[in-house]
C-alpha cells in the first residue's frame, strides 16, 4: 500500500516514516537535515512503537484503526442526519 497515491505521499510514505523511526531509535533527531522527517511528531511516536511491534500485531492495530475511524464516520454523519442505512 506504500505505492498506492491515493494514501501515500513523499511526506507520510513508508519508507520516510521507517527512516525516521530509525533515526530516532539511533538517537539522530529526524527533523534536522537535508532530508529531514516531514510527518507530525505524533506520527513518528506511532512508527516507532508500531516498529517493535510483530507483523501481525501490527496488521491487526491497522484493522483496528480502520474500524474505529470508520465508526467515529459513521457515528458524524448520523450526529448530522446524513446517515441512511442500507438495507
Amino acid at each position: 500500500m506504500e505505492r498506492r497515491i491515493e494514501v501515500s505521499t513523499p511526506f507520510n510514505g513508508g519508507a520516510s516514516v521507517r527512516e525516521g523511526a530509525w533515526l530516532l531509535c539511533h538517537g539522530v533527531s529526524p527533523y534536522i537535515g537535508a532530508s529531514a522527517f516531514r510527518a507530525p511528531p505524533l506520527v513518528l511516536a506511532l512508527a516507532s512503537g508500531a516498529a517493535s511491534l510483530h507483523s501481525g500485531a501490527f496488521s491487526l492495530l491497522l484493522i483496528v484503526a480502520d474500524v474505529a475511524a470508520a465508526c467515529l464516520l459513521r457515528a458524524l454523519l448520523a450526529s448530522h442526519g446524513a446517515f441512511t442505512p442500507c438495507r
